[in-house]
């Protein structure tokens, strides 16, 4: 897994308070923008902000799961869960059903050329 390729916070030189706050406007534009892998740079001191961070993780309803990177330990990765919105959900229903009416109108369109012949 190549780390870079994904959206990254460090949190390097916040405090505890602040550091979250920031990973949790991280976590709410990653899930705007459908990125749903994300990368959270902590550091490998005394584990302080690794320990809220996953304290953290642990209580949101935005994550599916979070590991220490295995090659770095200073990194956590975290998936988030893919959860539609209302919108996202209707947007979708929309395009279904123009699909199935275009479907329809091609299939009555061959039918009625077949009848013609």
């Amino acid at each position: 897994m190549i780390l870079s390729s994904y959206p990254t916070l460090d949190l390097h030189g916040f405090d505890r308070e602040y550091a979250m706050y920031r990973v949790d406007e991280f976590i709410n534009d990653s899930l705007k923008q459908r990125k749903y892998t994300i990368v959270v740079i902590h550091g490998m001191g005394k584990g302080i902000l690794r320990n809220s961070l996953y304290e953290y993780l642990k209580k949101s309803k935005k994550v599916e799961n979070y590991h220490t990177d295995p090659v770095n330990t200073g990194c956590t990765v975290i998936k988030l869960l893919k959860k539609w919105t209302k919108i996202q959900y209707l947007s979708f229903l929309l395009v279904y059903i123009d699909f199935l009416d275009i479907l329809w109108y091609h299939s009555e369109r061959s039918m009625r050329g077949n009848l013609d012949e």
